[in-house]
């Protein structure tokens, strides 16, 4: 996590240099989620529920969405997605001058963090 810390910070910091950060959106987002409980090696499996940190200009920062029970799990024993990815992604889309609808095939409700 510090490699990844280091390199959004290097490219935000030259963005800001260059006076160009105001037109640019950094998004990480994990292709998978982990489970809540450990495997027989002490780690985790591939889970439904992930993070999105989302960093620029634009960005309201906080924490959207609630944090995930660990004790209320889905039929699976996952954690339950309390916020869908492309909602996310709507309000980025959107906020960038894009059509969300065209892009994602539907409309999400705002968030608020941009």
């Amino acid at each position: 996590m510090q490699d990844v810390s280091d390199s959004i910070s290097g490219f935000y910091n030259y963005l800001k240099a260059k006076k160009l950060s105001k037109n640019v959106v950094i998004v990480t987002i994990s292709d998978f989620g982990r489970t809540a409980a450990a495997n027989l090696s002490l780690g985790t499996d591939h889970g439904t529920a992930s993070t999105a940190f989302v960093i620029g200009d634009m960005v309201t920062g906080g924490v959207y969405g609630d944090y995930p029970s660990l004790t209320n799990l889905d039929p699976n024993n996952n954690l339950v997605v309390n916020v869908d990815f492309r909602n996310m992604l709507s309000d980025i889309i959107t906020a960038m001058g894009g059509n969300a609808k065209t892009v994602l095939g539907q409309t999400f409700p705002k968030l608020g963090f941009i």
